[in-house]
Order: structure tokens, then C-alpha cells, then sequence
């Protein structure tokens, strides 16, 4: 609409100017003068109407195509916060998970000696799928995977240390879990009982660094006594996120 306001003043600026070229107008010239000066400055300010809407119309167009820099931001924000809660932090080199000794969901499976540098008795690993409803299930920390054992060691010929672990009854309330540490002697210079409640409650923390005499050994022995039927008859510990070092 602006654009056809401004062809009709053009046109009547042509127009004055042909009646100023003739003499019988002559006459009249000042007051056409004054009325050219007048439909020119309408026609400036059409033209400047018109880059305005086209200057508001391209901005309007932008900000369609591409959304706010704060509007990115929190686009990419959120983008990365799901793609943080998606990925599985790796472990500290210290804690032993268990995932990567054996890919099985079946029954569970001896640890080999020289897992992780050390010697591996009587102590497997179970999947967590493999008895759902108990112990195994409910004593995972991180991956799907738990050491199982009813009476086990882990020893090396150079002196390790266990900071910690978390242990679930696999089948039974109440039942009670010895840790006791070895020097390269034999000799024990270290232990530390505890009582595990009902598998259904899950791990427990066990902080044998606080407990002194877990730094330095030869050898970790794990032994399990008592308790009560829960799911099961078999006094089995489940253990996950051992902390050696």
C-alpha cells in the first residue's frame, strides 16, 4: 500500500513539473513550487516507511530462522545434560567392579588369578539378572555385575591395601561377614566383623581403612557364618565396588 501512495505522488510531481514547462502557467508557479516541495517530502517519508517495515520484516525473518543466542545456549545446555545422564562414568582405577571378567548371565563364574594383579580363591562373579529378587540383584553398585562368596581370599606377593567394599546378603538376614589381612608371613595383623540385614535393604558400606590393619597385606580372607533364611539357605555375600589399592 505504501509502495502504490508513492507511485500516484511520483506521478503527480511529473505532472506539476509538465505544467510549470508551459508559459500560460507561469503565473502560478510559486504555489506549484510550494505543492512539488510538499509531495516531494511526502514521498521521503513513504520511502522511509517502507525501509523501516522491511528493515522490522527481516529482522522478524531472523529471529524465525534461528532462535535467541540464550534460546541456544539452553538448547545445547539440555542437549548436554541428557547426553551426561546417558554415559556411564568409568570407575577410579582403585575400584574393581567386576564387569570385565566375564560377559556371562548364566551361572556364575570363577575369577582368574591375575585379575587386576592379584590371586583370586573361591571368589566368582554373578550376573545380577541371574537370581532376581535377592541378594544379587540388590547388592549391585555400578554395572551388572557383584563377587559372590561364602569363603574366599584375595592375595598377592607384593602388599596391597583395601581402602573398602559394599557386601549384601545374598539369601540370608543377619548374617555376619569376617574380613581378616594377612602379613607375607601368614600371620594375621588385621580383622573386622560385620552383620549384614536383610538383602531387600541392599549394600552396605564397609570401610575397612577406618578400621586399621587392611594397608600393607599379603592376603584378604572373607569369610560369611549365621544368619537367617531370607530367599535362600546359602550364606553368600554379595561384593561390589572393592576399593584395593
Amino acid at each position: 500500500a505504501a509502495e502504490s501512495t508513492i507511485t500516484s505522488l511520483r506521478s503527480d510531481v511529473k505532472e506539476l513539473d509538465y505544467e510549470n514547462e508551459s508559459p500560460h502557467m507561469q503565473l502560478h508557479e510559486i504555489r506549484d513550487s510550494n505543492s512539488r516541495d510538499l509531495l516531494q517530502a511526502a514521498v521521503a517519508s513513504a520511502e522511509y516507511t517502507i525501509t523501516s517495515l522491511r528493515s522490522d520484516a527481516e529482522e522478524l525473518h531472523r529471529e524465525n530462522e534461528s532462535p535467541p543466542y540464550e534460546q541456544q545456549n539452553e538448547v545445547r545446555d539440555n542437549n548436554s545434560h541428557d547426553q551426561q545422564l546417558n554415559e556411564v562414568s568409568p570407575l577410579p582405577p582403585s575400584i574393581i567392579g567386576f564387569d570385565d571378567v566375564s560377559n556371562t548371565t548364566g551361572k556364575s563364574v570363577p575369577i582368574p588369578n591375575g585379575y587386576r594383579g592379584l590371586n583370586w580363591e573361591d571368589i566368582n562373579v554373578m550376573h545380577s539378572s541371574r537370581n532376581r529378587g535377592t541378594g544379587y540383584e540388590y547388592g549391585v553398585v555400578s554395572g551388572d555385575y557383584v563377587a559372590v562368596v561364602i569363603d574366599g581370599s584375595i592375595s598377592s606377593t607384593t602388599p596391597f591395601s583395601v581402602a573398602g567394599l559394599r557386601a549384601t546378603a545374598a539369601f540370608l538376614t543377619g548374617m555376619d561377614v569376617l574380613f581378616e589381612s594377612f602379613d607375607d608371613n601368614g600371620n594375621r595383623i588385621g580383622e573386622y566383623t560385620t552383620t549384614l540385614g536383610h538383602p531387600s535393604e541392599g549394600p552396605t558400606l564397609i570401610n575397612l581403612h577406618g578400621e586399621g590393619n587392611f594397608e600393607g597385606m599379603h592376603k584378604l580372607k572373607i569369610t560369611t557364618s549365621g544368619g537367617t533364611r531370607a530367599m535362600g539357605s546359602l550364606p553368600v555375600v554379595a561384593i561390589d565396588d572393592l576399593d584395593i589399592y
